[in-house]
């Protein structure tokens, strides 16, 4: 997914390892931050990135910037 704009870390050597450490541990992920798409990103390239959230904060940001200013969110 983004093989055009980061380069893909080696899998036997890197990410298989990385994943073999996650198995059995326990794991949060919340939508916004830590979600699936994020830790397949964060494996794959070394960093977390969901193309679909960003769709989605261009929407959210803005009903939020005013409770983030007032530090109500």
């Amino acid at each position: 997914m983004l093989d055009g704009s980061h380069s893909p870390r080696d899998f036997h050597s890197v990410v298989k390892p990385a994943i073999e450490d996650m198995l059995g541990r326990d794991v949060t992920f919340d939508i916004l931050f830590h979600n699936s798409e994020h830790q397949a990103t964060l494996f794959r390239y070394g960093v977390k990135k969901s193309q679909q959230i960003e769709l989605v904060y261009k929407h959210i940001m803005p009903s939020w910037k005013k409770l983030f200013e007032e530090k109500k969110l």
